[in-house]
């Protein structure tokens, strides 16, 4: 799956996630960080997915890739 959002840039540091459902797959979870510099594509292990998910309903969120990756070890 891709998911481009560049043409409707937020501000540095805004945090989106989620999951992408649809009919006979399980659902995606997806994960967005506007940052400026930081890009990259993970392929993570459920558990790994589970954790990130979680940290990013906590509060602060997550702002950094730095911090993303940390959330999924």
């Amino acid at each position: 799956m891709a998911v481009d959002l560049r043409w409707e840039e937020a501000p540095h540091g805004t945090l989106v996630a989620g999951r992408v459902r649809a009919s006979g797959v399980r659902p995606l979870p997806v994960i967005v960080l506007f940052a400026h510099g930081d890009d990259g594509l993970w392929e993570l292990s459920d558990s790994a997915c589970r954790a990130l998910l979680r940290r990013c309903r906590q509060s602060p969120a997550p702002a950094s890739v730095d911090e993303i990756l940390a959330a999924c070890a």
